[in-house]
């Protein structure tokens, strides 16, 4: 592997050491009930988003997919389960954000409370998939330094 193999180890470990969960029950999916009707508010800022590896609309959760497919060159054994999971997780992330949403312009408050449930638990999910992530791009920055100096 090429020293710029290497720089893009340590590109993608560092935006993803920057990523977090942050545990929004997904408040900016709330819909504005007036008698008959109901109204969705606007999508959540960029910058509530950006960082947010749970949020439904962030695009940061494609950071962890590129690692997991640079990892997989690197012959590292977990990386096409991983990323499986983590299309797993972003899959039933998007689905529960419109779950929520319908459930709220339906006015039922019992599925809502299930979906911000699941919501933190996929949060822990996505974070430990962030870690995992992490620790293997470590594993081959040294794979890599060792293949490099020899």
């Amino acid at each position: 592997m090429s020293p710029s193999f290497l720089d893009d180890v340590d590109r993608l470990r560092a935006a993803l050491a920057g990523l977090r969960v942050v545990v929004c029950d997904m408040k900016h999916e709330h819909v504005n009930r007036e008698g008959e009707q109901a109204s969705r508010q606007p999508i959540c800022p960029a910058r509530a988003r950006i960082g947010n590896i749970a949020c439904s609309h962030t695009s940061a959760r494609l950071l962890m997919r590129d690692a997991w497919l640079l990892l997989e060159k690197t012959g590292d054994p977990q990386a096409v389960a991983q990323r499986e999971e983590l299309a797993r997780v972003d899959g039933e992330i998007s689905i529960l954000d419109h779950r929520r949403y319908d459930a709220e312009a339906a006015g039922r408050e019992d599925i809502v409370a299930d979906c911000i449930a699941r919501h933190r638990a996929l949060g822990d999910e996505i974070e430990a998939l962030r870690q995992a992530a992490i620790a293997a791009l470590d594993r081959a920055r040294e794979e890599l330094q060792l293949k490099i100096a020899s």
